[in-house]
């Protein structure tokens, strides 16, 4: 399947991605100051961070982020 999101297959193994692991240090952030998803995904979208799929961050894809990243 597909290495989750702050991961690349590299081979058959998995490495960090570096851009993507920022994003997910920056969602934990806005998380931990209180920001509703809907906020958080505004503010990546503001700052020029582009989600893997689609053009824009959604609420959905930052749950999906902090859950499996706690």
């Amino acid at each position: 399947g597909r290495p989750p999101f702050g991961w690349r297959a590299e081979g058959k193994e998995l490495v960090r991605d570096d851009a993507e692991q920022e994003v997910i240090a920056v969602v934990r952030q806005f998380h931990d100051e209180g920001l509703s998803l809907r906020e958080i995904a505004t503010r990546l979208v503001d700052a020029g961070y582009q989600p893997r799929t689609g053009e824009r961050w959604s609420p959905t894809q930052v749950a999906g982020i902090l859950e499996r990243s706690t």
